[in-house]
């Protein structure tokens, strides 16, 4: 009842003093003004008060964090925000295959050179805190031929930051380019080493920030989304850094070293080709030329079984071994807006086939160096987080 009261009071009191001017960001300013007027008793703007402090505490709070859209629960532990991106290229190609002409057009290896507008990324999803222990991500992916169209989604205790455990579908642990997001990464094309990463796959990952500098990631995965064979569970990555300037407290700079690697022994089913006959290759490696140029630029096909008949993209029945084994060096120097970054990458690749035919094996050697400056002048330093830009 005595609710009531003051509820009429202060209604009353609002369409009194709706000819002066009033300012009031929230309820509390209002029964402060109220009070301060003489329309509340100082007891009754109290209890006022205290109830719209109780409503407060269980409210959801909008953020605009570093430009995004977040929603978080009253008592900080939950929150859900916007995620994705949009990239959008058009490129014009002038690659002559000889001293005589252009590629032909009708050639399907060719195709990759012609001018085109292409929608590179457009993903969508939603990322954020559980229970105050846990990370969350889960984005869409809407560009591509792949039918499934998850792009990742992980779930991460991240509780006790020298020691993190992270389940579902994620970057494994490579590859510094590879593992820098595509709105970071310095260029338009990323290198020939990101081309050879295991990149997001399912799995189980074990990393963290034991000291100041120092980061490690432990990770098991699978090739595919079902596990085709006992060989696909054998795949391992892993990888360490040090920033001798965290460290050290040097906040204007990068001094970075890590190394890293991965291991897979995984089953494939040859298959004909789409183009039609009858032989059936395990294609596990292919590298298309700089600037989403030419592809294949370079190609690892197992031969299969022959299927005897005019087959179109069928498969043989039995499965051939890949085994795939990379080590991997890299480096970050950067001093204020000025940042010199490289990679090198050895790895052997080598497949073969249980049941008789032939076997391929290369050794792949990869680099590359990059020196970047920002001509506004800001500090590298200040996107560098975790091992990684």
């Amino acid at each position: 009842m005595k609710n009531k009261i003051l509820t009429t009071a202060i209604s009353s009191a609002v369409l009194a003093m709706s000819g002066h001017m009033v300012y009031a960001d929230t309820a509390s300013d209002l029964v402060d003004a109220l009070v301060t007027k003489g329309v509340l008793t100082e007891e009754e703007g109290a209890l006022l008060s205290k109830n719209d402090e109780k409503q407060k505490k269980n409210q959801p709070i909008i953020k605009n964090k570093a430009g995004k859209f977040e929603l978080e629960s009253a008592d900080g532990k939950n929150t859900i925000g916007l995620t994705g991106r949009m990239h959008f290229d058009y490129r014009a190609t002038d690659v002559r295959s000889d001293a005589t002409g252009d590629y032909e057009s009708n050639d399907n290896d060719a195709k990759s050179m012609n001018d085109e507008f292409e929608m590179r990324r457009a993903r969508i999803g939603v990322k954020g805190k559980l229970a105050g222990a846990f990370d969350y991500e889960v984005v869409l992916n809407g560009v591509g031929k792949d039918t499934n169209v998850l792009d990742t989604a992980s779930l991460n205790w991240g509780s006790y930051k020298p020691f993190q455990i992270e389940a579902g579908v994620f970057k494994q642990a490579f590859n510094l380019e590879g593992l820098t997001s595509s709105n970071d990464i310095d260029f338009n094309e990323r290198s020939f080493i990101n081309q050879i990463s295991p990149h997001k796959k399912m799995g189980l990952s074990f990393h963290g920030e034991p000291t100041n500098g120092m980061t490690y990631a432990l990770t098991k995965y699978q090739q595919s989304w079902e596990n085709a064979d006992a060989r696909d569970e054998n795949n391992y990555s892993g990888r360490l850094t040090y920033d001798f300037a965290s460290a050290n407290d040097m906040k204007d700079s990068i001094f970075h070293l890590g190394v890293s690697g991965f291991t897979e022994n995984y089953a494939m089913q040859p298959a004909s080709s789409s183009n039609g006959g009858t032989e059936t290759h395990a294609k596990f490696l292919t590298l298309k030329s700089a600037g989403r140029g030419f592809s294949p630029l370079f190609s690892m096909e197992l031969q299969g079984d022959d299927l005897g008949n005019a087959a179109f993209s069928q498969k043989q029945k039995n499965t051939v071994n890949i085994d795939n084994k990379v080590a991997a060096l890299e480096g970050i120097f950067a001093k204020g807006p000025f940042k010199l970054q490289g990679e090198y990458a050895r790895g052997n690749f080598y497949g073969s086939n249980p049941m008789g035919g032939n076997n391929i094996e290369a050794d792949l050697d990869m680099a590359y160096v990059s020196a970047n400056w920002i001509l506004t002048g800001e500090e590298y330093a200040k996107s560098y987080k975790g091992g990684i830009m």
